[in-house]
């Protein structure tokens, strides 16, 4: 969508808008006014929801991938780490 028919669409909406202004009966206009209030925050509330949930799928998405290579590497992995076998606790290192 370029930059012309972005203008045209705004000009047409406008237009549109207007038109349906005109056709609205006087005593309608404040409850539509304020019914957009509202109208604007559910949306605005949509929107924040969609992309803290495509946030966290993403962040969900890699959270797996590292458990999926962690886990190819698991049997190379030690467990623990033992003490060499010629290493007694209760001597001291010679010098």
């Amino acid at each position: 969508m370029g930059i012309p028919s972005l203008i045209g669409f705004t000009e047409g909406a406008t237009r549109a808008a207007g038109a349906f202004l005109e056709g609205l009966p006087r005593e309608r206009a404040p409850i539509l006014a304020i019914g957009i209030v509202p109208l604007r925050g559910a949306v605005g509330t949509a929107v924040d929801y969609s992309r803290a949930n495509a946030a966290r799928v993403a962040f969900q998405i890699a959270v797996d991938s590292t458990a999926f290579a962690m886990s190819k590497n698991a049997g190379s992995i030690p467990l623990f780490f033992a003490p060499p076998a010629h290493h007694s606790p209760n001597k001291k290192p010679s010098q």
